[in-house]
């Protein structure tokens, strides 16, 4: 999808300084290495049209440092902000974990049912980050549990709160007696067509449940606070299933500023667990990934993000450093680059980086 951005200018000492912006998708003209591939190696990446980075990375963990059993709470990430639980808890529903995981060993256990008779609503997360007018949320989730729509039950992947009286708000559901993933902003149903906020890929709790999946999440809150042009996008493996321009995200002049991921069980906290790893979370969508499909739709699972350096971020150039190396195949991996407007590239082929196969000697 092409996208033109009018420049907003300023100007000093009669020359236009404007800022730089992705006018069309980015292109990727080369990749560069300085050493062996490698978790932790630098790679440059080369091209044309990626704009600025856009934003800010507010956290991004994989949990390889943490301590397995210690409590999620005050516990710093690998980048960013230190996590923190909803209502400060620090009991042993929410811990660092090894049973399962997507990278390396380690992950965050959230299990309701060591509280079967507490609160309904255990999260962790960050806060105190406002202002935040559009956020991008990324992260593996394995969710199991004796979910019952006919209890009726209540699932809640996560809250955004906001910065007025925790308003705007913004979370993925599964709504009291209803068996299909929807969003809502706590307030009412926001769209400009009146429709409810439905998914096209009519994902349920019975598909979304006991295996990892990559959630994506992008919002961003409608201006003025009266108008109908917020964004939702929602991908589950890489495929789209939430998308709308026209949602009424805020109806208070506040901004997010707290998520909660994990949040509420309600009718099933004694069977309700759920584990997390990978979570990344941006002020902008821009970032690199590496999958093993060269259609970007169909990446599905084998997406794994490369976590950029905002002050490495150029229009012709992007530093990151490779991370899950030993999840693809350097001779059938492609590299993109999301851009800050989430204009994605066309793909390159990670096969130029490898080394030539050695030749097949017979000796006679």
């Amino acid at each position: 999808m092409l996208k033109i951005n009018v420049c907003h200018c300023s100007f000093l000492l009669g020359l236009a300084i404007c800022p730089v912006v992705a006018l069309a998708q980015p292109v990727i003209s080369g990749v560069a290495l300085t050493g062996g591939l490698f978790d932790g190696q630098e790679v440059v990446v080369r091209g044309s049209g990626f704009g600025d980075f856009g934003g800010r990375i507010i956290s991004w963990d994989d949990f390889e440092q943490q301590v397995v059993g210690e409590s999620v709470n005050g516990s710093p990430a690998k980048i960013g902000v230190n996590w923190s639980t909803q209502y400060g808890y620090v009991g042993e529903a929410i811990l660092f974990d090894d049973e399962r995981a997507v990278s390396g060993n380690n992950s965050v256990k959230i299990d309701w049912s060591k509280e079967p008779n507490g609160s309904n609503v255990k999260a962790f997360g960050w806060a105190g980050q406002s202002p935040i007018s559009k956020i991008y949320i990324s992260y593996w989730r394995f969710m199991q549990g004796d979910y019952n729509p006919s209890d009726p039950d209540n699932h809640k992947q996560f809250y955004l709160f906001g910065s007025k009286g925790e308003f705007p708000q913004f979370m993925p559901l599964i709504p009291a007696g209803q068996t299909g993933w929807r969003f809502y902003n706590n307030v009412g149903s926001s769209l400009a067509s009146g429709l409810l906020e439905k998914n096209s890929q009519r994902w349920t709790w019975e598909n979304t449940n006991s295996e990892f999946q990559r959630w994506e999440w992008f919002v961003q809150l409608n201006s003025p606070i009266d108008a109908y042009n917020g964004i939702v996008r929602g991908w589950l493996d890489g495929v789209l299933g939430f998308s709308y321009d026209d949602y009424r995200v805020r109806y208070v002049d506040g901004t997010f500023d707290d998520f909660r991921l994990g949040h509420m069980a309600a009718g099933f906290t004694d069977t309700a667990k759920a584990w997390f790893d990978d979570i990344y979370t941006a002020t902008t969508p821009a970032r690199v990934e590496i999958c093993a499909a060269r259609i970007w739709s169909e990446c599905g699972k084998t997406k794994t993000i490369q976590i950029p350096e905002p002050d490495k971020w150029h229009d012709d150039s992007i530093v990151v450093k490779l991370r899950g190396v030993d999840k693809f195949s350097v001779r059938s991996s492609y590299l993109y680059v999301v851009d800050a407007e989430g204009n994605v590239s066309e793909p390159f082929g990670l096969n130029t980086l490898a080394a030539p196969e050695p030749p097949d000697l017979k000796v006679d």
